[in-house]
């Protein structure tokens, strides 16, 4: 039982290093970045993808430029992040202090729950 809990926890480790590494290739080579296009270069499905609700989110929000300049730059420049355009290393851009990394993924995650539920909205609408 141990080693099938231990296999099970190594695959979905090895499928989120690969969604993530995929994201990044998709985003880094200025290819669009889709769910379909991110689940190729990662060799995963892109129901894991839109499981995964972070990535899931990213991709959504990289889908268009101007939903970043719109939406996600605003908060960004709230937490002191100065940037005109997407990275291409998010990592280069983020807070390195804890607390103020922890006060950003907040903040974002709020606007992510409020698409959600505008998305559910329109979705659910008759």
């Amino acid at each position: 039982m141990a080693a099938l809990k231990a296999a099970a926890a190594r695959k979905a480790r090895n499928s989120r290093e690969a969604a993530e590494k995929g994201f990044l290739e998709v985003y880094r080579s200025g290819r669009s970045v889709t769910f379909a296009a991110v689940s190729r270069a990662a060799g995963v499905s892109t129901a894991y993808l839109r499981s995964q609700k972070d990535l899931a989110a990213a991709i959504v929000l990289l889908r268009s430029d101007s939903s970043f300049r719109r939406v996600v730059q605003p908060v960004l420049q709230a937490h002191g992040v100065e940037t005109d355009e997407i990275p291409a290393d998010l990592n280069e851009f983020l807070p390195s202090d804890p607390q103020k990394l922890s006060a950003l993924v907040r903040d974002l995650g709020n606007i992510l729950e409020a698409a959600r539920w505008k998305l559910k909205q329109l979705t659910d609408a008759p």
